[in-house]
């Protein structure tokens, strides 16, 4: 059965208690520490639908440095439920654009991380096969993304 996100009172429909929408700061992190990052870009917007969230996102970087481990898209509105005990992995995402990889990279993907407010980045290097993570250490100065992601959560 599905709910819908408008409650009709006296005739004049108003928007659920459940529904939200508004706009997010995605921060760049790493897994292990964090990179400094001159932001170009960090912006994001969201849709809250009962326990359902839908995110989009950019975010473009300038004057880059250090940090390490895989790179993490920080700042989710709410939190991700942690719906499946032995995966870390609740939900994946698309990514629109991407730029700025030190090695040619494809197939770049963002995964909700379960109880946490976090993303995950993921690549596919060609020289290498599969990666588990997009590292840190392959993003440059001039790095950008775009990405959308819908996850459930316990807010």
């Amino acid at each position: 059965t599905y709910l819908s996100a408008i409650l009709v009172s006296g005739g004049s429909a108003s928007p659920s208690p459940e529904y939200a929408e508004g706009r997010w700061t995605p921060t760049l992190g790493g897994d292990a520490s964090d990179p400094t990052c001159t932001y170009v870009i960090s912006d994001g917007y969201y849709v809250k639908n009962g326990s359902s969230v839908y995110v989009t996102g950019a975010i473009k970087c300038s004057a880059l440095s250090g940090g390490s481990g895989q790179v993490i898209v920080k700042g989710l509105p709410f939190n991700v439920k942690d719906l499946f005990a032995d995966t870390a992995v609740e939900a994946s995402g698309s990514v629109g654009y991407f730029a700025g990889l030190s090695n040619f990279k494809t197939n770049l993907g963002i995964w909700a991380y379960n109880d946490s407010t976090n993303l995950l980045m993921t690549s596919y290097e060609s020289s290498h096969g599969q990666a588990p993570n997009l590292d840190v250490s392959d993003i440059s100065n001039d790095f950008q993304v775009r990405f959308s992601i819908t996850y459930i959560t316990d807010e």
